[in-house]
Parts: structure tokens; C-alpha cells; sequence
């Protein structure tokens, strides 16, 4: 009888055991299973931040597109302001050139006044005007 209250108590304290054991095993898949949230969680942020690294990209893709049309704009309008002052020297010279060569009024001839010239036709007797 002592024998088999022996083997009783082993068998309880086995049963314990496997109790704690099991306990334990249950406490690990516990924390197996918040390491696992904690893992998606940790991702769920990585692929947020990965995709405001992607908006911020995009953005800063349009911005240097905006800026390079505005550099060309500003080409563009830098060429036109070339072209300008050069017709504006072009016309100072025209003007430079006209007063270094005056033409009084007795040398141009009036708007649709008749021009008339004598023509002397050799060997003819009569003179015409053309």
C-alpha cells in the first residue's frame, strides 16, 4: 500500500510537471504569437514608410520636372531678350546710318505723284514724255 501511494505521488508530481510543462509550452506559443504581431506589425510600418518614400519620391520628380521647365522657360525667355536687343542695335545702326547719310526732302519723290522724265529718242524729232 505504501507502494502504491508511492507511485501515486510520483504520479502526481509527474502530472504536475507536465501541468508546468504545458503551462510553459503555452507561454512560449504566447510569446511566439506577439513576436509574430509585433514582426507584421514592424512590416505594416516598413511598407507605410516605404510607401511615403515613394509619394516623396514622386513629388520630388515632379518638382525637379517643374524646375527644368522653368529653366527652359527662362532659356526661352533669355533668347527672346537676346533677339530683342539685337534688333534694338540693329535699329540704332539703321538710325546711326540714316543720319550719316541725310536725304533732304528735294531727293524723295512724293507718294502717287506722277513721275515724269524727258526722253530724248536719237535720230527722232519730237520729244516724249514717259
Amino acid at each position: 500500500d505504501s507502494f502504491t501511494s508511492i507511485k501515486d505521488s510520483f504520479t502526481s508530481i509527474k502530472d504536475s510537471f507536465t501541468s508546468i510543462k504545458d503551462s510553459f509550452t503555452s507561454i512560449k506559443d504566447s510569446f511566439t504569437s506577439i513576436k509574430d504581431s509585433l514582426t507584421e506589425f514592424k512590416d505594416s510600418f516598413t511598407s507605410i514608410k516605404d510607401s511615403f518614400t515613394e509619394f516623396k519620391d514622386s513629388f520630388t520628380s515632379i518638382k525637379d520636372s517643374f524646375t527644368s521647365i522653368k529653366d527652359s522657360l527662362t532659356e526661352f525667355k533669355d533668347s527672346f531678350t537676346s533677339i530683342k536687343d539685337s534688333l534694338t542695335e540693329f535699329k540704332g545702326s539703321l538710325t546711326e546710318f540714316k543720319d550719316s547719310y541725310p536725304i533732304s526732302n528735294a531727293q524723295c519723290p512724293k507718294k502717287n505723284a506722277p513721275e515724269y522724265s524727258l526722253g530724248l529718242n536719237q535720230g527722232a524729232s519730237t520729244i516724249t514724255l514717259y
